[in-house]
């Protein structure tokens, strides 16, 4: 029976502890960090008390540890996310932008393209325009050595036309002065005519007497009729050549006439000739001036034909560099879309880190 008396007493001592300890173990199992055990004994009990209660010390402050860990993860992982979603918004944008400046690149190098063919086409015409003027040129030089020629051909028939009325004004005072000396004929013919006429009749009052003298004067009257018949064949030859003179003197008026209708003709000849060299020679003036407008127009037109083709190079050396940007442009948008794609990962990321904090801080919590 004392045994069974001290088993009891000593069983009830020692189990004491058992149900505040397990109660503590409850707590803490429930979540309630802030229990502690307070045994008083000096045994294994009291140790294991103190054990539990630097425990539960430790895990409280582990346990506020992780929340705020946990907490500052979240926050981390929300800001990231926010930043990702929008760094992956600005990236699309970015994208959107690099697209349409790689369209309008490609669009801008077809255009500088088009330009470069038209400029290309320009510079073409522009070498035609400048070869076209250097035949005008040629042309005109040609046509201003023919109006030279002709000028000088004109000179020279002015020159002759001038000899030609000077030599019909000698003839016409040669044909004057043969008129005058076929009136000075005609004045002696007359003379030659009128004493003819007056032995004629010398002859025939010679004759006239010879018949009164009878036998004597027969001989006398021979002598009178030859002297009758010269004096007839005299007033026949006078009145011949009267009539030649005549004739002589018609023509001769005819002719004086005809050489001053001549000279008229000359003058006139003179004046249209003297008119077709001041034609000439205007036409020499205009050719020079057209030869000259047209080697300006011709510089020019090399000059503009050079700054095409510098042009050109310019448009096409664009067209390249446009080119190459557009290229650059697709690489930065396929680098772009990748970067996307991955900032969308990293959202996703900090999503699931997000979640796991929360569950992190809810299993501590």
């Amino acid at each position: 029976i004392i045994t069974s008396v001290i088993f009891y007493f000593l069983t009830r001592f020692i189990s004491r502890p058992i149900p505040v300890i397990v109660d503590g173990m409850t707590e803490a199992e429930k979540g309630n960090l802030t229990v502690r055990l307070d045994i008083e004994t000096d045994d294994e009990f009291s140790m294991l008390g103190e054990k539990f209660n630097s425990m539960v010390t430790n895990l409280a402050d582990l346990t506020r540890r992780v929340i705020h860990v946990s907490e500052q993860v979240s926050s981390s992982a929300d800001q990231l996310s926010a930043g990702a979603v929008e760094s992956a918004k600005t990236t699309e944008e970015v994208a959107m932008t690099i697209n349409m400046v790689a369209t309008g690149t490609e669009e801008q190098a077809k255009n500088i393209e088009q330009t470069a063919t038209t400029i290309n086409e320009m510079t073409n015409g522009i070498q035609e325009v400048a070869d076209n003027a250097h035949d005008v040129l040629a042309a005109a030089r040609e046509a201003n050595n023919t109006a030279t020629e002709g000028g000088q051909a004109v000179d020279k028939a002015i020159t002759q036309m001038m000899s030609i009325n000077k030599t019909v004004n000698n003839t016409a005072r040669t044909v004057r002065a043969l008129g005058e000396r076929s009136q000075q004929i005609g004045y002696i013919v007359d003379v030659i005519a009128g004493i003819a006429k007056q032995t004629n009749l010398l002859a025939l009052n010679a004759a006239i007497e010879a018949a009164r003298a009878g036998e004597q004067g027969r001989g006398f009257a021979v002598v009178a009729e030859e002297v009758r018949k010269l004096a007839e064949q005299s007033q026949e030859a006078a009145k011949q050549i009267a009539d030649l003179i005549m004739e002589i003197q018609t023509e001769t008026t005819q002719a004086v006439s005809a050489m001053e209708t001549g000279i008229q003709e000359v003058i006139l000849g003179s004046e249209a000739v003297n008119g077709a060299g001041d034609a000439f020679n205007e036409i020499i003036d205009t050719i020079n001036k057209v030869a000259k407008q047209v080697q300006e127009v011709s510089i020019a037109a090399e000059q503009m034909a050079a700054g095409a083709e510098q042009a050109l190079s310019a448009v096409q050396n664009v067209a390249s560099i446009s080119e190459e940007t557009a290229a650059s442009a697709e690489e930065v948008a396929a680098a772009t879309e990748e970067q996307t794609a991955s900032i969308q990962e990293v959202a996703a990321s900090s999503t699931v880190l997000t979640q796991l904090a929360e569950e992190l801080k809810s299993m501590v919590g």
